[in-house]
């Protein structure tokens, strides 16, 4: 009896964690930049705070997939779970997103959005939500991308450069050789010279 007891706990929490794993993905995928829909999820995840690591889990999981704009409402949440948690007893949610942010930073490659992550981190920093130097480690996270992606680009091109020669050269040696082969022409009329014609031509008989 005990141990089917244990099988069926096992499977019940089986079956709750894939449901909380739904539930992340689809709240995760459809939180908007409203208010509204921003501090209704905040409190949704500090009300479910024991479940703070998986939370965050599936914050970085959207946050990678998602365009720029969606990855700035992810962002616009953290901000509003961390500022708020301390006052709801769920400070917990500081240290699980400060060991993603340093990462998560380094996906914000789009100008504007930039510059709103860099004002929430600032924010952070004024009213002492973390410290200074763990604010410079989120900082440096979206230089060291930024730098990443602008080397990056300048290999692609390289590559297409290095590529396009190789093409070129390509192509004017079977030029070259095209040029020197001697070949004959498919039509006798289109010949110059006979003699220039590795074919031998059947004269033709009146």
């Amino acid at each position: 009896m005990a141990a089917g007891s244990g099988a069926a706990s096992g499977h019940g929490a089986r079956s709750s964690n894939a449901g909380l794993e739904a539930s992340l993905d689809r709240r995760f995928q459809g939180v908007s930049n409203t208010m509204e829909s921003i501090q209704g999820l905040s409190n949704w995840c500090i009300e479910n705070k024991k479940h703070h690591g998986i939370i965050v889990r599936y914050w970085m999981k959207w946050l990678k997939k998602s365009d720029n704009p969606h990855r700035l409402n992810l962002f616009y949440l953290a901000n509003d779970v961390i500022q708020n948690c301390k006052r709801k007893n769920a400070i917990v949610f500081r240290s699980s997103f400060a060991e993603v942010l340093p990462n998560a930073a380094q996906f914000i490659r789009d100008v504007k959005v930039r510059r709103s992550v860099e004002r929430i981190f600032t924010i952070w920093q004024e009213r002492s939500v973390y410290p200074e130097e763990v604010i410079a480690q989120f900082k440096a996270g979206m230089k060291q991308k930024g730098k990443g992606a602008r080397e990056a680009e300048r290999k692609r091109k390289e590559e297409g450069e290095a590529k396009a020669e190789r093409e070129g050269k390509r192509q004017r040696e079977g030029e070259r050789k095209g040029d020197s082969s001697g070949n004959c022409p498919s039509e006798h009329q289109s010949c110059p010279q006979v003699q220039d014609c590795s074919r031998v031509h059947t004269p033709v008989l009146h």
